[in-house]
């Protein structure tokens, strides 16, 4: 099957020319948890809004592809897993790690066709994450913060879904000025809110950054205390940050966010809390307060919010101080869209200088 016929597959609800999908085409996405993905189960999934199935070798190895047979267009996640191989449900096709049809039941001596393939997709697992890419990705996956060091206590939490856009999502996490009037009692005060979020932001090394801004908490961390804390927010893709929030000497609280992006309207919230204190809190405490902050408070609102998606021209916005990194993050997702377009383009100008050459 040709990438035409692919293409024609796609369901998704997303433009595939937009600015704000072609910035997230290229990077590694959280799709699942290793551990969910064993070696006789296949798992069907969708990101930006691609059905995809992942599958693990009975060697351990895992894979990602276009969750689609190209005889007759069954989805392969409907199938088995047997000898290191694929089989569709359908005809009984096999495929190898490599995506290639190595077996039809029907015709076992005939040569099989090269459009028998699958499309195959980039796949790694890192921080116990199964990361997909639906492109070119230029680096690693973004990286999650004191993951190799013992000191600190490592806590999943979700994933929670929101029937809201992936980017609005990011952009929400990394907005400190939304703590008062959304997590009341929480990570704010309505009554008392913060004025003095005041910060820079730096891009650096393909991030961007803030420095330091401080906030008053009444419920600064799972166990229930009020705090003063200093804050830095570290956003490493369009769909992956982190907060740095120091809660006392030398006393850090990082909550990394992946943001998936299912489709264009639907998100899955991933996150991972690292801290360097505290190792005798509940497990229970801390998923609680997650899934107040996250799974209720902030899904309620990112949900709400209009237009879906996230407006890349800063004229269709009011802007604030406090609203700097929400600003440089629509900054660098609309180039980075735009570089993606400009490359398609050339991409395709020397694709038809071939074409005319050859013919």
């Amino acid at each position: 099957m040709s990438m035409e016929a692919f293409a024609n597959v796609y369901e998704g609800q997303w433009d595939r020319s937009s600015i704000d999908y072609l910035a997230l085409i290229d990077q590694w996405h959280v799709v699942e948890r290793s551990e969910t993905v064993l070696a006789d189960q296949p798992v069907p999934l969708k990101l930006l809004g691609e059905k995809i199935v992942l599958w693990r070798s009975t060697c351990g190895e895992i894979q990602a592809w276009q969750d689609l047979c190209a005889h007759r267009g069954a989805p392969l996640s409907l199938g088995k897993v047997t000898n290191c191989k694929l089989v569709c449900p359908y005809h009984g096709w096999q495929f190898d790690v490599n995506g290639r049809c190595v077996h039809v039941p029907a015709h076992p001596d005939h040569v099989l066709p090269s459009k028998s393939a699958v499309r195959c997709f980039r796949v790694v697992e890192k921080y116990g994450f199964v990361w997909v890419s639906l492109g070119e990705p230029e680096s690693d996956v973004p990286r999650l913060p004191h993951w190799s060091c013992d000191s600190y206590r490592k806590v999943n939490a979700g994933p929670y879904q929101f029937n809201a856009n992936a980017m609005r999502c990011l952009d929400n996490f990394m907005d400190a000025s939304h703590f008062p009037h959304v997590h009341d009692g929480i990570n704010g005060r309505a009554d008392q809110p913060d004025t003095q979020i005041q910060y820079e932001v730096c891009e650096e090394n393909n991030e961007l950054r803030t420095t330091e801004f401080r906030v008053v908490q009444p419920f600064a961390d799972a166990r229930g205390v009020l705090l003063e804390v200093g804050y830095h927010y570290y956003c490493l893709s369009p769909t992956v940050a982190y907060s740095d929030k120091q809660t006392g000497e030398n006393e850090h609280w990082y909550t990394w966010c992946a943001t998936t992006p299912v489709d264009e309207g639907q998100t899955l919230v991933w996150l991972v809390m690292s801290f360097n204190y505290g190792h005798d809190i509940p497990i229970e405490k801390i998923h609680s307060r997650q899934a107040i902050v996250f799974g209720e408070q902030d899904r309620w609102i990112v949900e709400a919010q209009r237009p879906k998606r996230i407006p890349l021209d800063l004229s269709d916005e009011a802007h604030v101080v406090s609203d700097r990194m929400g600003i440089a993050y629509r900054r660098w997702i609309r180039r980075l869209g735009e570089k993606k377009k400009a490359d398609l383009a050339l991409a395709k100008v020397a694709a038809n200088r071939i074409i005319n050459f050859r013919g």
